[in-house]
């Protein structure tokens, strides 16, 4: 199961967030899914593919907010137990503290819902060589080696989200064996490099746009199916680094 919640906060108490809000949403996640399931917030915490991202519509960093301001919160959750437990989270508070900033969760919906399985037959039974335009909305970058980078190739895109996929998805699926450079082109792109702040230290990232295409007749039925899965799934999950506080929220078309 797949669900993507968009969550209007008011603000109520004004204060200022430090760092970035998804860093402050991700440490408020945490202390409160502790107190629904300390052993669930305990696992979460230790794996390195976690169930759920954060993301702010109009992402910040250092903000102080005043009574009457309003952010628009993104969370997507990638299992059964993530959607489940996330659900209850949202149901059961009606104020978020970030940093010193008191909120009201104002106005709570599901922006998206689905299966694994119908996300998969979706895939595969409208195969179509579309490109598809990747809309980096909040701040972006990948990892590799201990090195961020700051341009996503096929190969860095598309890999890390089978890598994601793969470990969400709770039944055996194939492996990924595709060569993303050679099958999937970059089109055309827009970028620029940002800095991203957290509490206790700062990143290099990029947002902008990029448009992705399949390569042409030869490629396969089957490698543009799983070129369209992904994409899909990254709508959800998002794409790269630190995805779980704010970084990598992704809107493709």
């Amino acid at each position: 199961m797949l669900c993507l919640w968009s969550i209007t906060l008011a603000c109520i108490t004004e204060g200022k967030v430090r760092g970035n809000e998804g860093e402050a949403v991700h440490g408020w996640l945490f202390n409160n899914l502790r107190n629904l399931s300390p052993e669930i917030a305990s696992r979460w915490h230790e794996v390195q593919v976690k169930p759920f991202r954060v993301s702010f519509k109009n992402f910040s960093a250092g903000k102080n907010y005043v009574q009457g301001d309003t952010a628009t919160l993104m969370i997507g959750a990638a299992t059964f137990e993530a959607v489940h437990f996330i659900g209850e989270l949202i149901q059961k508070i009606d104020c978020v503290k970030l940093g010193t900033a008191i909120f009201l969760m104002k106005e709570t919906s599901i922006l998206q819902q689905i299966t694994y399985d119908d996300l998969i037959q979706s895939s595969f039974t409208s195969v179509s060589t579309k490109e598809r335009k990747v809309q980096f909305l909040s701040p972006t970058t990948f990892r590799s080696e201990g090195v961020h980078i700051l341009f996503p190739t096929p190969e860095l895109f598309f890999s890390g989200l089978g890598r994601k996929f793969n470990a969400l998805y709770q039944k055996p699926f194939p492996p990924f064996s595709i060569n993303w450079d050679r099958e999937i082109l970059i089109n055309r792109y827009r970028l620029q490099t940002t800095n991203v702040s957290f509490v206790k230290y700062k990143i290099v990232s990029f947002t902008g746009d990029m448009i992705f295409s399949p390569t042409g007749n030869n490629i396969s039925d089957y490698t543009v199916s799983i070129f369209k899965l992904l994409c899909d799934f990254a709508n959800y999950m998002g794409i790269g680094y630190k995805s779980t506080m704010g970084l990598g929220h992704v809107k493709i078309v």
